[in-house]
C-alpha cells in the first residue's frame, strides 16, 4: 500500500518546525525582561552586535540554557545546526523506512502513522527519562530542567518500542516485522542527530592531547579552545555503520522479481542486531564522554541501561534464530 503524499508532507512540515525555531536573540530579550536589574548590561531591543549576542549567550548559560550554533536567520526565524540535523534525520528515516516497507510488502501508511506516534511519544519518553536522571535538579529548579534541551536517547527508544507494540496490537499487525523496519531506518536518524550534537557542542568528549581531536569555539555547550575527543563524529559513524549493515540485511531478505530470496527473512533479527550493536557502541563511547549526565554507581545512566538492552538483544537473537530453524524444519 502506498503512503499518501499528504502524510509525508505532514511529516516534512513537522521536521521543518524542528529545524526553524525562535533564535537565541528572541530568548535573550525574554530573559532580559524577566531578570530586570540583573539584565541591565544586556543590549536594548533592536539589531544587536556580535558582542551583544555573545554577552547574551553568556547570560543564558548562567540561567541554565545552552545556545546552539546558528546557521542562518530569515527575519525572526533562526535555523539552528542541531535542529536542522534532527529534522533532516527524521525525514531521512521516514523516507528510507517507506522505501524499505515497500520492498517487503509492508504498509507504508501504517509505518508513517507509527512514525508520527513514535516522534511524539518517543520525545516525551526521552524527556521524562532526562527528568528522572536530573531528579535532584528538577526538585531544585523544575523549569530549568523541563525547559532545557535535555534528552535521553534510551528513553525515546524504549517508549518508541512500546508505541509500535501497542499500534501493532490495535491494528493486528505483526509486531516483529514493523519493529525490524524501525530498527533498520532509525539509525540514519540517530547518525544525523549526532552531527547535530557536533554542531551544538553537546555530548562532548574528554580532554586529550591527541591530534585526533576537536576544538570548539566560544558559544557552544562544549569547553572552548581545548582539544576534546571527537565523541560526536564517532557516534555518528557508528550509527551509519549500523544503518548500512541492517539495510543490506533487509534488502537481501526481500523478495526478488522472480519471487526468490537471497536469504530468508528472520523476524526479530534486525531488532536484535540493532540492540546489540547500539548498546555495545554506546557503552564504550560513554567512557570517552565528559559532559554532565546522570550516573548509576560507577556507570553512566546510558551504560546502565545498555546492559539491559544488550541482554534483551542477545535474548531476542537466540529466540529469533531458534524459531526460524523450527519453522524451517
Amino acid at each position: 500500500m502506498r503512503c499518501s503524499k499528504n502524510r509525508k508532507a505532514t511529516l516534512t512540515m513537522v521536521a521543518a518546525v524542528i529545524v526553524v525555531r525562535r533564535g537565541p536573540r528572541d530568548i535573550l530579550y525574554e530573559v532580559q525582561d524577566a531578570l530586570g536589574e540583573s539584565g541591565r548590561n544586556l543590549p536594548a531591543r533592536g539589531a544587536p552586535s556580535t558582542k551583544s549576542i555573545q554577552d547574551g549567550a553568556t547570560l543564558l548559560r548562567k540561567v541554565g540554557n545552552k545556545v546552539a550554533i546558528d546557521l542562518f536567520s530569515i527575519g525572526r526565524f533562526t535555523v539552528h545546526g542541531y535542529g536542522l540535523m534532527i529534522g533532516l534525520g527524521f525525514m531521512a528515516a521516514v523516507y528510507v523506512g517507506s522505501f524499505l516497507a515497500k520492498k517487503r510488502g509492508l504498509s507504508e501508511n501504517d509505518f508513517v502513522n507509527m512514525a508520527i506516534f513514535v516522534l511524539v511519544i518517543g520525545f516525551l519518553g526521552g524527556k521524562l527519562l532526562h527528568m528522572i536522571v536530573e531528579f535532584k535538579a528538577l526538585l531544585e529548579d523544575p523549569l530549568s530542567v523541563i525547559g532545557s534541551a535535555g534528552f535521553v536517547v534510551y528513553g525515546g527508544i524504549l517508549t518508541g518500542i512500546a508505541t509500535i507494540f501497542v499500534y501493532c496490537r490495535v491494528k493486528k499487525l505483526v509486531f516483529l516485522e514493523y519493529i525490524d523496519l524501525f530498527a533498520t531506518a532509525v539509525p540514519i536518524n540517530q547518525a544525523l542527530g549526532r552531527i547535530g550534537c557536533l554542531l551544538a557542542g553537546c555530548c562532548y568528549g574528554r580532554k586529550t592531547e591527541s591530534h585526533f581531536s576537536l576544538v570548539f569555539p566560544e558559544g557552544c555547550m562544549a569547553p572552548a579552545n581545548v582539544k576534546l575527543i571527537p565523541t560526536q563524529p564517532l557516534m555518528a559513524a557508528g550509527n551509519f555503520i549500523i544503518f548500512t549493515v541492517l539495510t543490506i540485511l533487509w534488502l537481501r531478505s526481500c523478495p526478488k522479481k522472480d519471487g526468490s530470496f537471497c536469504r530468508k527473512y528472520i523476524k526479530g533479527l534486525a531488532t536484535s542486531l540493532y540492540l546489540l550493536m547500539y548498546s555495545a557502541g554506546r557503552f564504550v563511547i560513554e567512557f570517552l564522554r565528559d559532559d554532565e549526565r546522570g550516573a548509576v554507581g560507577a556507570l553512566s545512566t546510558s551504560q546502565f541501561i545498555a546492559l539491559f538492552t544488550f541482554a534483551a538483544g542477545l535474548a531476542l537473537l537466540v529466540i529469533s534464530v531458534k524459531r526460524a530453524k523450527q519453522e524451517q524444519n
